[in-house]
């Protein structure tokens, strides 16, 4: 769960590599249950390894600090006191600083070391949050490792290849949005297509593509417009041979592909007018009498 890394990119040349923001992400358990109520952040580094991927590009990229990196051997965990001891590597290590520095002991669940502890004997991993697409053709995905810019401007994967050949990429995903869902009016006939899906890939390492079509869509009621978006959703999804990636697309990850149309889909919403209600009562009425 601590390496899975997201990246956004468009067709306008935008690109945002290890987003970050608005983005949680937790341990889980097979049956998809949270073991642990801490959240990770998400890596915006990586450590320099032997037997990485060879398209990985430079492992020294700008802003790395092995010190911070759970991974690197020269990690240097936070104690969150001061004590004489220079780094606490482990859960326990932090607890028994506090011990020493006669303070109380946090809760575990706001420990980096015990979430990444946790999260080492359950590799499964909650993924919550909002990112900031343009309105353009794009796609944003999760993979292992942590995005780089490569030579010549190529978006490139950093990740530590025995993980890899672990990763699977099998998800269910609750809940998946365009926009703001409190800007629906109503939400009778509007659908999220991906909610509650499952998908699953076996035991085999697997690229799974989502292909979503977004129409802006706008609500009108008496008090006002509301902007929103719906969308369709289409799947693919293909294996992975690690002997080599001759398509960059085919290497393991959730994607997910959208593209906004053009037109814009109006839904309103109106009552209509007593006078108007008098009016259709009464021609009732009179048919009865007919």
């Amino acid at each position: 769960c601590h390496d899975i890394s997201l990246d956004v990119m468009d067709a306008a040349g935008g690109m945002q590599m290890n987003v970050a923001h608005e983005m949680e992400k937790s341990p889980v358990d097979r049956y998809g249950r949270l073991v642990f109520s801490s959240k990770f952040d998400f890596l915006v580094h990586r450590r320099s390894t032997k037997g990485s991927d060879s398209t990985a590009g430079p492992s020294h990229h700008h802003g790395y600090d092995p010190q911070s990196d759970p991974m690197s051997s020269q990690y240097c965990g936070n104690c969150y006191v001061k004590v004489s001891t220079r780094c606490c590597n482990t859960c326990e290590a932090v607890m028994v600083a506090h011990d020493t520095a006669k303070v109380s002991r946090p809760h575990r669940s706001e420990v980096d070391q015990c979430a990444l502890e946790v999260g080492r004997s359950h590799p499964g991993c909650n993924i919550r949050g909002s990112a900031f697409v343009r309105q353009v053709k794009g796609n944003f995905h999760f993979k292992p490792g942590v995005g780089v810019e490569g030579p010549f401007g190529w978006h490139l994967h950093e990740y530590d290849y025995a993980q890899l050949r672990r990763f699977n990429i099998s998800h269910t995903i609750n809940h998946f949005s365009f926009g703001s869902d409190e800007g629906r009016f109503s939400k009778n006939g509007v659908t999220y297509p991906l909610d509650g899906t499952y998908h699953s890939t076996g035991d085999s390492l697997a690229a799974i593509h989502h292909f979503l079509n977004v129409v802006p869509t706008s609500y009108i009621t008496s008090s006002g417009r509301r902007e929103s978006y719906e969308y369709s959703a289409q799947k693919h999804q293909q294996r992975v041979d690690l002997g080599g990636f001759s398509d960059p697309s085919a290497s393991p990850g959730l994607y997910f592909l959208f593209d906004f149309h053009a037109m814009e889909v109006e839904n309103t919403f109106r009552r209509p007018s007593f006078g108007h209600f008098i009016v259709q009562l009464c021609g009732i009425i009179g048919g009865l009498f007919v």
